[in-house]
């Protein structure tokens, strides 16, 4: 079927630009340099953070706090003789512009480690934490030594003026296949407990389409849920992967002690996976995107393509978001325990950019929102980076009530009758493939079938 395109104001479409940047230069701090490299040197015993959890830095002088997760050694610029290498830090910190941080890169063998100043590059939108506006980062140390061939051991973060350290980052080197497969998926950290039966058709949905890789990230799910992707990750299919919850994460709702770790984690799955392939879906478990006109997301590229030629070798595709809403009547001859197959009546598509999912391709994308990239590399900065994929090859679909009790008026459920709605049959291409994968893996499980 045929959705109405809707023009975007120009006004309404969020762009890499708007995105303020916290003003940076490359220099080692001049100020009382030996004073802050003795504060620094002989740090063998400062820990080491275990995969899975997070360095917490607290600068006195300043009273800013600052989580970071995860580094990894980046020299896509450096290949593209556009810029040097870079440790990119995934983290969450408070969101101000009065402190300059600064990162300690330590090399294997050496005493005297480099410091060099952080250009923090935002990945969501402010929020409150913990009476504070906090956001997430990737902080970007670049390496003084590139094209030597010397990577950095570990690396910390710090205000400047420079305290001791109290953590250090192992600097994760992204594995480099001699084969690139076609897609993967990152989802975000996952919290609580999901309904086990949407899970599996979502995953079986997504080994249809053609991926061979998710990547999922635990913070605080229920057994039941975990048992889902535990199966999968014994199937080689799922990567999964722990993030700890903060010492901090005392108060509010699940969702809220949660959300600083969502764009960290969608970033250390972007670059663990960077050189292992082509593209990179960032989903999550209520949503897929679509092919509109095919059965595998390889076709669905190759056409857009072909629709809408680029000179660009590593552009990403932006889909409009569509709500399937469990409020619409379902299909009741579809089992109840099958999401997509059942609920097939939508919403319009959203406008571009607005709650929107992406195809990235890893090479050209160094800072992503859940939504779309915010910042590219320099070599793929260049206009046709991005592509509004509109309606007619795919949509991110999205299954979900639409009258969340919390976000949404009381009279909701008055008004969604109210509202224009499409009878959408496309899922039922995939149906006859579908529901035999679905009841074998329910088996294995020992899950009540279809």
């Amino acid at each position: 079927m045929e959705y109405q395109q809707h023009p975007v104001p120009v006004s309404m479409v969020p762009r890499t630009t708007d995105v303020p940047l916290v003003e940076y230069t490359a220099d080692v701090p001049r100020v009382e340099d030996r004073e802050d490299l003795l504060l620094v040197n002989g740090t063998a015993d400062v820990p080491l953070v275990k995969d899975g959890h997070w360095g917490q830095l607290h600068c006195t002088a300043k009273h800013f706090l600052l989580f970071a997760y995860s580094a990894f050694y980046d020299d896509r610029e450096l290949a593209a003789h556009s810029g040097p290498a870079y440790v990119q830090i995934m983290g969450s910190s408070e969101y101000r512009n009065n402190v300059i941080l600064m990162c300690i890169l330590f090399y294997p063998g050496e005493a005297e480690p480099e410091i060099i100043r952080a250009r923090p590059d935002r990945t969501s939108v402010p929020a409150e934490y913990q009476r504070k506006t906090f956001t997430e980062f990737v902080y970007a140390c670049p390496i003084k030594r590139t094209g030597t061939g010397v990577v950095p051991e570990s690396v910390s973060i710090g205000c400047s003026p420079l305290e001791k350290p109290t953590f250090r980052l192992k600097v994760q080197v992204p594995a480099r296949p001699k084969q690139k497969r076609d897609f993967a998926i990152c989802v975000c950290a996952s919290y609580g407990s999901r309904n086990v039966y949407q899970l599996v058709e979502w995953m079986e949905l997504q080994h249809i389409l053609g991926v061979s890789k998710v990547t999922a990230y635990n913070h605080s799910m229920t057994d039941e849920t975990a048992r889902i992707f535990l199966h999968y990750a014994d199937k080689g299919f799922v990567d999964f992967r722990q993030t700890v919850p903060f010492r901090e994460e005392t108060d509010g709702s699940p969702f809220h002690r949660m959300k600083m770790h969502q764009a960290p984690t969608v970033n250390d799955c972007i670059y663990r996976n960077m050189y292992s392939f082509n593209k990179i879906l960032v989903l999550d478990y209520d949503e897929l995107i679509v092919p509109r006109l095919h059965n595998k997301l390889s076709k669905m590229i190759a056409a857009i393509d072909r629709h809408y030629p680029t000179d660009h070798p590593a552009r990403n595709y932006i889909f409009r978001n569509t709500v399937f809403p469990s409020e619409f009547s379902p299909d009741q001859n579809i089992s109840s325990k099958l999401v997509t197959l059942r609920y097939r009546t939508s919403l319009q598509p959203e406008l571009f950019k607005v709650r929107t999912k992406s195809i990235i391709d890893p090479m050209s994308c160094t800072n992503m929102h859940q939504h779309y990239c915010m910042r590219t590399t320099k070599h793929y900065s260049r206009i046709g980076h991005e592509l509004d994929v509109g309606t007619k090859y795919g949509m991110s679909q999205h299954y979900k009530r639409y009258c969340d009790p919390i976000k949404k008026p009381a009279n909701c459920k008055d008004t969604i009758k109210d509202m224009h709605s499409n009878k959408d049959d496309t899922m039922l291409r995939f149906k006859d493939e579908l529901i035999p994968r679905v009841q074998k893996q329910l088996e294995n499980l020992g899950l009540e079938s279809l």
